[in-house]
C-alpha cells in the first residue's frame, strides 16, 4: 500500500509536517483556529497539514462547486478557503473505506471517490487541508494505519456523537477510534476534545467549536 502513496504527494509530507487529524461531522473552522492559537500560546509545534475526515460529507458539494468554478469559499472577511484542487485516491482505498461503516462489514461508509486539497486561511493563520469525505474509524484502519501516518494532533470537538448522528463517540478510551490508534501505536502527542473519558493531563483550555458547548481541553497524550 505504501507504493500507492505516490498518488497523493500531500500525504508524503506527513513525516516532515506536524499533522492534525480532525474527524468531524460538518465543517467547523473554529476548531483548527483554536488549535493553531493554542500551539503558539503553549509553545507547541504548529500543525502543518490537516487531515479533515468528514463522515457527513457536507463540505464535499461546496468544494466541488468551488473547484469547478475556480472560486473559493468564505465564512467572513478573515475566514476563507482557496486553491481548491481535486485528488483521486487509489480505487482500492475507496473500496476499502466503503466496505466499512456503522455496522462493518455489513454496513457501508458514506465515501466520495474524490478528495480535496485546499488552503484554509484563518485570520493570520494558514493551514493546508486534505479533505476526506469518509468515516473516521474506517479511515484510521484502512489508510492511516497501513501508511504508518502518526498525527501530532487529534481534534474530536465536533465528531457528531451527540448532535450530528455519528454512530459512536471518538473521544472514549474504549471506542474503536481510540483503540485503532492505540493498537497501531500511532496515538497523537496532543488531543483536543470537549467531551469523552480520555484520562490524560490537560495542558490548556479553550472554548473551541461553533457547535460544541463548554470548554475544550488540549490533552498531553505522549510525554
Amino acid at each position: 500500500m505504501k507504493s500507492e502513496l505516490a498518488a497523493l504527494p500531500q500525504l508524503q509530507l506527513h513525516k516532515e509536517l506536524k499533522v492534525l487529524l480532525y474527524p468531524a461531522a460538518g465543517f467547523d473552522w473554529k476548531v483548527p483556529l483554536s488549535l493553531l492559537r493554542l500551539s503558539l500560546q503553549v509553545n507547541l509545534p504548529k500543525p502543518g497539514l490537516c487531515l479533515y475526515v468528514d463522515y457527513s460529507c457536507q463540505l464535499a458539494t461546496k468544494l466541488e462547486q468551488a473547484q469547478a468554478a475556480g472560486d473559493g469559499l468564505k465564512w467572513g472577511p478573515d475566514i476563507s478557503i482557496a486553491q481548491v484542487s481535486v485528488l483521486e485516491p487509489p480505487e482500492n482505498w475507496i473500496i476499502k473505506l466503503r466496505s466499512r461503516g456503522r455496522y462493518a462489514p455489513q454496513g457501508g461508509c458514506a465515501t466520495s471517490d474524490r478528495w480535496y486539497i485546499f488552503d484554509l486561511h484563518l485570520a493570520r493563520h494558514y493551514l493546508p487541508v486534505l479533505y476526506i469525505p469518509a468515516d473516521a474509524i474506517a479511515f484510521v484502519a484502512e489508510i492511516l494505519v497501513p501508511l504508518e501516518i502518526k498525527p501530532a494532533y487529534v481534534a474530536t470537538v465536533t465528531d457528531g456523537c451527540r448532535d450530528g448522528g455519528n454512530w459512536c463517540c471518538l473521544s472514549k478510551e474504549t471506542g474503536p477510534f481510540y483503540q485503532g490508534l492505540l493498537e497501531a501505536d500511532i496515538l497523537p502527542d496532543y488531543w483536543l476534545t470537549d467531551h469523552g473519558d480520555l484520562n490524560f493531563p490537560a495542558l490548556a483550555k479553550v472554548n473551541a467549536g461553533v457547535y460544541g458547548q463548554g470548554e475544550s481541553k488540549l490533552l498531553l497524550v505522549r510525554k
